[in-house]
């Protein structure tokens, strides 16, 4: 009969430290390295041209972005909402950032391609709850906002509709007002080239005149 051969091969240290009574205790993951920076480029026709970003004014070792309008510069370059500026610059030389302040003022004083440096962290379980109580939120205000418009629009549309029949109805009665003053006012003509007119006798038939009696 044969026999089943195998190699042995050396253990780690870590691994043999790791063993105790027979059993081999599992080590310790690996902690998760940071993912690699990110470049973003945007370009600023003017030096008073607006990137579309906010920071908040503390921080340590970075600036991290507070709000990033939709539609703007920095939101088609690719900035979002919790990343960390560590540098920015134009295209031939990078400052680094400390906080918010900095970042500002190093961006505002420069015209054409300006180049951040971002640390982008994964998202954990609580910035998905915040974001969802955010999108919550502002579905929420959405709503009221148009519920609000559509108020204001009925009541202005109910406004303009009563006025508009007050409107008429002051012209109506405009116009017959007008109406009845020329009327009068040709009345009171008539009347007064009649009254200043000579009157003439009225002349009876010959018939009806009696014979006279000699």
């Amino acid at each position: 009969m044969g026999m089943d051969r195998g190699v042995l091969l050396p253990l780690a240290t870590a691994t043999q430290a790791n063993i105790y009574e027979g059993k081999i205790a599992r080590c310790s993951p690996a902690k998760e390295l940071p993912p690699p920076p990110l470049r973003f480029r945007m370009n600023k026709p003017l030096a008073d041209s607006r990137l579309g970003v906010h920071f908040n004014s503390e921080g340590e070792g970075g600036a991290v972005v507070h709000r990033v309008i939709h539609g703007s510069v920095a939101w088609g370059a690719g900035l979002r909402v919790g990343d960390v500026v560590f540098s920015a610059g134009d295209v031939t030389q990078q400052h680094p950032v400390v906080d918010g302040y900095n970042a500002a003022r190093i961006l505002r004083n420069i015209a054409g391609s300006c180049v951040v440096c971002v640390h982008r962290r994964k998202a954990t379980a609580h910035d998905r709850a915040a974001h969802l109580i955010h999108a919550i939120v502002r579905g929420y205000y959405t709503r009221c906002c148009l519920r609000t418009a559509r108020t204001a629009a009925i009541t202005i549309q109910s406004a303009w509709r009563k006025m508009d029949a007050e409107l008429c109805l002051w012209g109506s009665v405009l116009a017959a007002q007008h109406i009845q003053l020329a009327f009068r006012h040709h009345l009171d003509g008539r009347l007064s080239a009649r009254s200043l007119s000579p009157s003439t006798p009225i002349r009876s038939p010959p018939r009806l005149i009696p014979d006279e009696i000699d």
